[in-house]
């Protein structure tokens, strides 16, 4: 799943707290205005996300959020496991 907000490290946070999961920041332009913009990357598992779309709905109505079908997730620092430790998120940006 991909997702573009402006209020990025806030639904971070939440997925992090919430759901359990790790994610990766991409670093985006926009193609019209030439922007920057901060992309959420993360797999979940097909049942969440649901769960996964209403958060980050409550926090900005308006992200930008695309949903993919993956076959195969391979590699280091991927489980299915619940993760042992949160972010501090005291030291986040926002």
């Amino acid at each position: 799943m991909f997702s573009q907000s402006t209020k990025s490290q806030k639904i971070s946070q939440l997925i992090d707290v919430s759901l359990n999961r790790g994610l990766t920041y991409l670093q985006a332009e926009g193609g019209y205005q030439h922007d920057q913009k901060q992309v959420i990357y993360l797999v979940v598992q097909p049942r969440k996300i649901p769960q996964l779309k209403q958060l980050i709905k409550a926090i900005d109505e308006r992200a930008f959020v695309t949903v993919l079908d993956t076959r195969e997730v391979v590699g280091e620092g991927f489980s299915y496991q619940r993760k042992r430790y949160h972010v501090n998120w005291q030291h986040s940006k926002e």
